[in-house]
């Protein structure tokens, strides 16, 4: 099947792939420790499956561009990005499964591009009793588009913020806080 990458040649630093491939199948990119900077995956990926970037403990951030086709991110796709310090995500993200997120524990800034949150399983941010758990926990900020929807429902508030600790960012004075949910891009 050449539009899912089965296995990233290991050694390789940078990310190239070419356009027929849309998928990252599992564990395809795994440990993966030769990138050493941000990670930009490339628009004409749809979906990573579970454990595709699993554990590439190098890389120090992972964005998509605003014209991604990104759909999924299955389980723990992007689990143990342990020095990553942000994540962009882009508007065509629906569906973020379980433990996607989990282990991400320097992710300081987290930006959806999307108006419209996607679905989230209830422990796609690696959460106990409804904290997002890891190193800076209490200075992790998620930013959403203005006028976004979903992001206020029931399933992202017990997934990643703890009830008491949202704000909402309208020009406000910032407390300090947990999580911020920001309205301002």
């Amino acid at each position: 099947n050449k539009s899912t990458l089965w296995k990233y040649p290991e050694g390789r630093s940078e990310l190239d792939i070419i356009q027929s491939v849309n998928k990252i199948g599992t564990y395809a990119m795994a440990q993966c420790m030769k990138f050493k900077s941000d990670l930009i995956i490339p628009d004409h990926i749809e979906s990573i499956d579970e454990s595709g970037i699993y554990a590439c403990q190098n890389i120090t951030g992972i964005s998509f561009n605003p014209t991604s086709k990104l759909h999924t991110l299955g389980p723990r796709s992007l689990q143990l990005l342990s020095r990553a310090t942000f994540g962009v995500f882009p508007a065509s993200l629906r569906l973020i499964n379980d433990s996607s997120l989990a282990s991400c524990w320097l992710m300081g800034s987290i930006t959806f591009m999307g108006s419209v949150a996607p679905q989230i399983s209830s422990n796609t941010f690696g959460v106990d009793s409804g904290t997002w758990i890891g190193k800076n926990a209490s200075q992790r900020i998620v930013y959403v588009p203005t006028n976004s929807t979903g992001y206020e429902s029931d399933s992202w508030n017990n997934t990643i913020f703890d009830k008491n600790r949202i704000i909402v960012n309208n020009d406000e004075t910032i407390t300090e806080c947990y999580f911020v949910l920001s309205k301002t891009l």
